[in-house]
């Protein structure tokens, strides 16, 4: 499907600016982040309260489960793990496709992605409530590739 994988580019006359750009959405909200692509990669999620429902519970790792388990009193807590796993995703992939069950966010424990340990290029994984919404914000280091990426326009399908 056009657009997995690939991050958003931002054009100016045409020419692809060196931006790290992460953006999301909800029926009542948007969140973007922007970050200088030769230093650093973003990502953003905006999950509304009570939109994770237990159908996507294969998406999660097993101490994602215990996590969301241990934390009854939390109301939200599916829907941070899950911004968390896209803001994840949207700051450390590399053009592949979204397979979330390869992310693990549980908060208090070091994210892995595709079973690598990216503490070394994390720099702010962060979470938040905000109109009925978790906000999820992660800024990386830029991985040569992904910064390459960001710099390359898109052929979007129409």
């Amino acid at each position: 499907m056009a657009g997995h994988g690939e991050r958003p580019v931002l054009l100016i006359d045409g020419t692809a600016q060196p931006l790290s750009l992460s953006i999301a959405h909800s029926d009542r909200g948007v969140l973007v982040a922007i970050g200088d692509a030769a230093t650093t990669s973003v990502g953003v999620d905006l999950v509304a309260r009570g939109a994770i429902s237990h159908q996507l519970a294969w998406t999660f790792t097993a101490a994602e489960r215990q996590w969301i388990s241990a934390a009854h009193d939390d109301a939200g807590a599916a829907e941070k793990l899950w911004a968390r796993k896209e803001a994840l995703y949207k700051a450390c992939q590399r053009g592949e496709g979204f397979q979330p069950a390869t992310i693990e966010a549980v908060p208090g424990s070091p994210p892995r992605f595709s079973n690598l340990d990216l503490a070394a290029e994390l720099h702010c994984v962060q979470t938040w409530q905000i109109d009925g919404h978790i906000a999820a914000l992660v800024i990386a280091t830029a991985r040569p590739s992904v910064a390459e990426h960001n710099l390359r326009p898109h052929a979007r399908a129409a």
